[in-house]
């Protein structure tokens, strides 16, 4: 979601999952916090969220039988704010091992 507005502030977060592992794959997120940048159209907005609001995920769907450790653009959402999103990319750090 792309939200124009000049306020921003910066959270951290653990709250971090992935997404579309291939069967006979699992995954493990390496990135157990992550700094995330939020721009709103008020400062009121921002004050409202709280770290565990903010979820970011990782979809490796596009990986299909890649393993090892790689980092992957993620999908960063803030749950019961409209009108939030992150400012730039967000990227985490994740291990893909075969079964």
């Amino acid at each position: 979601m792309e939200v124009n507005g000049s306020h921003t502030k910066t959270f951290t977060t653990s709250n971090i999952a992935c997404k579309g592992v291939s069967n006979g794959y699992h995954a493990t997120i390496d990135t157990k916090e992550i700094e995330v940048t939020l721009r709103a159209l008020s400062q009121d907005a921002l004050n409202r969220i709280k770290p565990e609001d903010i979820t970011v995920v990782a979809d490796l769907s596009d990986y299909g039988s890649t393993t090892g450790q790689i980092i992957v653009n993620a999908k960063v959402s803030v749950a019961g704010h409209d009108n939030v999103g992150a400012v730039g990319d967000v990227r985490v750090t994740v291990t893909i091992y075969k079964d």
